[in-house]
């Protein structure tokens, strides 16, 4: 006599109803169904900021530059000239982000997307949802962003004596 043992259609099986390699196999085809959505979240977003730096660069060339004879007075000058300034700091910052999102598409392709750069441990799945392109867990972001600002402070100092 054989007894079955019926479970309700909601729940998840146990590890032990499994059979060798069951397991692996469906972690594997959930990763590989994450990696895939990640890619076209990055896909999505690089095209979106490369339509961005591509339109604000449009603006930027067709605005007028500062030796223009359409700027009358003094102060248009430096209304143009700040928004120059502003416009190339944009257009740096989502230069810098355009690259990120290149990093995070070369990891996908080469097997370490996930794996954070200074640990080597897995960056937990809530943080690339979130993040992307995320290079490191938050641990070591902290880390990386102390010592970044260290080193501008200390930039900052040496020049403030300069």
């Amino acid at each position: 006599m054989t007894i079955e043992i019926i479970t309700p259609k909601n729940t998840r099986p146990r590890a032990e109803d499994w059979k060798p390699g069951q397991m692996r196999e469906r972690t594997l085809a959930s990763r590989e169904n994450f990696l895939h959505t990640q890619r076209e979240r990055l896909l999505k977003l690089r095209a979106a900021l490369a339509d961005s730096v591509a339109s604000v660069a449009q603006v930027w060339r067709e605005s007028p530059s500062e030796c223009s004879p359409c700027t009358q007075h003094p102060a248009d000058g430096g209304s143009d000239a700040c928004d120059r300034y502003f416009a190339l700091g944009l257009i740096s910052h989502e230069q810098n982000a355009l690259s990120q999102i290149d990093e995070a598409l070369w990891r996908i392709e080469h097997g370490t997307y996930g794996i954070c750069e200074l640990s080597g441990k897995p960056i937990p799945r809530a943080r690339l949802e979130a993040i992307p392109f995320a290079r490191f867990r938050v641990e070591q972001q902290t880390l990386v962003e102390r010592e970044r600002r260290a080193i501008h402070a200390g930039r900052r100092s040496v020049e403030a004596f300069a």
